[in-house]
């Protein structure tokens, strides 16, 4: 191959590349500017706003109980550089997942 031919490769090739990065970025702004009139919601559209009701005040005492004796239950415990990805409440117990396992 000669010099010419490989230099109009490289150029097209190039070409290329700049022409998908570009479409690319182009792409990304339409979805952004999508993305944020969708998650503004109209005021029609929000659920209405509920009053406290005082009787759920007292079932959330009932539930703390423990809380109220000043000796709650809690464990503290470290996960070190982890992050905590879930947690899961099995009958009495509670279990984390963490990014470490």
């Amino acid at each position: 191959m000669n010099s010419t031919v490989v230099a109009i490769s490289i150029l097209v090739a190039a070409g290329a590349i700049v022409g998908a990065y570009q479409l690319g970025q182009q792409g990304g702004r339409e979805a952004a500017s999508d993305e944020v009139q969708a998650e503004a919601p109209h005021a029609a559209q929000m659920p209405p706003v509920q009053s406290a009701n005082p009787s759920n005040s007292t079932q959330v005492a009932a539930a703390h109980a423990d809380m109220a004796s000043g000796k709650p239950r809690f464990s503290h415990f470290r996960v070190g550089n982890r992050n905590v990805k879930s947690m899961y409440a099995d009958g009495r117990y509670i279990w984390v997942g963490t990014s470490g396992g």
